[in-house]
């Protein structure tokens, strides 16, 4: 059945690219599929694909947790290049509960093989966040996280 499910949106895709002109050969979508699919969760579903200049965008959404991810890929070379993920996790507030160490803690639990972990507050308005940002193996990793809740509600990881 997943085979299945896998077929009809490669030929949903690659209608989809004919149709807006995104993408000149469905064996460079079907390489951007696969690096899509190593990254993401399994519930993810592909809602768009555009190019624009040298990068192609492929918006996923996983309805089970309201969360939109935008990953973007230099059309020339099909590498992966930038993943931004966005939830319905509300971002800023004008209350803070949550610690610099706090933060450190939800940051370390979710990326235990983060390195060079930085935190720090962002005011926005009257709206206040936490953005941390570290390294990891493959990537930067930045995150926007609720000085409330400690909910990262923005992950973008920029791939080395």
């Amino acid at each position: 059945m997943k085979k299945i499910f896998v077929i009809m949106m490669a030929l949903a895709v690659m209608a989809f690219c004919n149709v807006v002109g995104a993408a000149n050969d469905f064996a460079d979508v079907k390489v951007m599929l696969k690096a899509a699919e190593q990254v993401l969760p399994s519930e993810a579903e592909i809602v768009s694909l555009e190019e624009e200049g040298e990068t192609t965008l492929l918006v996923y959404v996983d309805e089970a947790t309201m969360t939109y991810y935008d990953l973007s890929f230099n059309t020339s070379t099909l590498r992966l290049e930038k993943l931004k993920a966005q939830s319905s996790n509300i971002i800023g507030s004008t209350m803070m509960s949550k610690t610099v160490e706090d933060i450190g803690k939800i940051v370390l639990q979710e990326y235990p093989e983060a390195v060079d972990l930085e935190i720090r507050t962002v005011k926005d308005g009257l709206n206040t966040y936490y953005k941390a940002a570290f390294d990891m193996a493959g990537y930067r990793a930045v995150l926007k996280l609720n000085p409330v809740t400690g909910a990262i509600g923005e992950r973008e990881l920029f791939y080395k």
